[in-house]
């Protein structure tokens, strides 16, 4: 698999305010996402396979969903590699950052991709589909930018998407459960979930892995260094009552609650140790 080319505002990409160096049709598409973005915003421009480029607004001081992370670089890839995963099928990517997974979805060939975040990543998720949905690569009118809170209920309905895209999405042991609820709302049994997963915290991070097994067949596509791509299929469909658990109940019980108080904990001493 190729590796990532990046140029950053040190070797020839810009930082907001300046001019990009890109071809005239794509440069305002550019400009306008990073003018769009919070003062401190880079654009760099990243190669996939060789071939396939992608501008990246990233606003790293802001938090981990504002930069691109490994294993979206190597999903991505994976993408490009076996587009057939994707080629007109309707895709909804999770927890998507900076959106570089679902903007490589649309450009092998998805008919509908929504690519979604919580409502403090939105309009950075918009800058990088701005900056990218110029009619090259990446299609007009093809991808979008929705807020899905995992856990909270949602508008869509089961099975709508064929396919689910996340990556890096496992490293917070306190939203395990609100992810799995989610991909059981979202997912039945002819939707692939492709997810993208570096290893980091093997102790926190297996235990979403443990979880879904419980509900999901989990088949590993390519591995990478410390990043896996999985496919998981949904094994049956259960009752809404039981599959969303957590999603149809609005005040989670007092045992629940201080669960995932403890694992926030673990998750912010980890962080701090990291650091």
């Amino acid at each position: 698999m190729a590796l990532v080319k990046e140029e950053g505002p040190e070797n020839g990409a810009s930082a907001k305010g300046a001019t990009l160096d890109v071809d005239k049709s794509r440069n305002g598409c550019v400009e306008s996402a990073v003018v769009a973005a919070a003062d401190g915003a880079s654009v760099s421009t990243v190669t996939l396979c060789d071939s396939i480029t992608f501008h990246v607004v990233e606003e790293k001081e802001q938090g981990i969903s504002f930069q691109l992370w490994p294993a979206a670089r190597v999903l991505a890839e994976h993408i490009a590699h076996s587009p057939e995963l994707v080629r007109d099928e309707t895709v909804l990517e999770l927890g998507a950052g900076c959106g570089v997974v679902a903007l490589m979805a649309a450009a092998q060939g998805a008919s509908l991709v929504v690519a979604s975040d919580t409502e403090a990543a939105i309009q950075h998720l918009q800058c990088n589909i701005d900056a990218n949905a110029h009619g090259g690569t990446v299609p007009h009118g093809v991808i979008s930018a929705e807020e899905l809170d995992w856990g909270c209920k949602c508008s869509h309905k089961r099975g709508v998407f064929g396919v689910l895209l996340l990556s890096d999405c496992t490293y917070w042991q306190h939203l395990h459960e609100k992810l799995l609820d989610t991909l059981l709302h979202l997912a039945d049994c002819n939707t692939i979930i492709l997810l993208g997963h570096h290893w980091r915290r093997p102790e926190a991070e297996q235990p979403f892995f443990d979880m879904a097994a419980t509900r999901f067949t989990i088949t590993e596509l390519h591995v990478e260094g410390d990043v896996c791509i999985m496919l998981l299929r949904l094994k049956e469909l259960a009752p809404d009552s039981q599959a969303n658990s957590h999603i149809e109940n609005e005040e989670e019980d007092v045992e629940t609650l201080l669960r995932r108080i403890a694992l926030l904990e673990s998750d912010l001493d980890s962080i701090q140790c990291e650091d």
